[in-house]
């Protein structure tokens, strides 16, 4: 048993028979992959099997802007476990001079801002000297044609609902060329 990992680990060592480590992105029949103590290293939920976890091939710069402290801390710590850095603004000012520093690859938008909605986030995201790779990501619960319809005039990429499916997430974070 491995002594650096954490309580749940240890669990899993003791009542679990160690088998062979699953090819990375294999899951059993509908489980999710959990980081546990090693980078790189997951429990298999569905199996409960050891299993290496996939590393993304290039690290992103990610910008979260999310009002809602919960949802903004939630989505910044499942894009870290992916291997991607993360910065989070609360507003549309912060989430201004955030990327300017930053230079983010992503910026993951909620759209029901205090001041400055999220359109007008995009909007000053896309007049930002610099920021022409930038890929920006709706994640809202605001689902009604009109929204998706001004997102495209705002300059939004995707548009997506909450809850975010992490696998679709996940292949949208792969696709960002890196800005330079």
């Amino acid at each position: 048993m491995r002594q650096n990992l954490p309580a749940y680990g240890r669990w899993i060592d003791r009542h679990y028979r160690r088998r062979p480590l699953i090819r990375a992105g294999k899951t059993g029949l509908s489980g999710s992959l959990w980081p546990i103590g090693d980078a790189g290293i997951g429990i298999d939920t569905c199996t409960g099997m050891e299993v290496l976890m996939p590393v993304p091939a290039t690290k992103r710069r990610i910008l979260v802007v999310d009002d809602n402290l919960d949802a903004a801390v939630s989505l910044s710590r499942l894009i870290a476990l992916l291997g991607h850095d993360v910065n989070v603004a609360r507003d549309g000012n912060s989430a201004l001079f955030i990327a300017r520093s930053m230079r983010p690859d992503f910026v993951l938008l909620d759209i029901g801002l205090p001041g400055s909605d999220g359109f007008q986030v995009a909007e000053a995201l896309r007049r930002e000297p610099g920021l022409g790779a930038l890929k920006i990501i709706a994640v809202t619960g605001r689902g009604e044609e009109e929204d998706r319809e001004r997102s495209q005039e705002a300059g939004i990429d995707y548009y997506l609902l909450k809850p975010i499916d992490v696998p679709f997430l996940e292949s949208l974070l792969g696709k960002a060329i890196p800005s330079g």
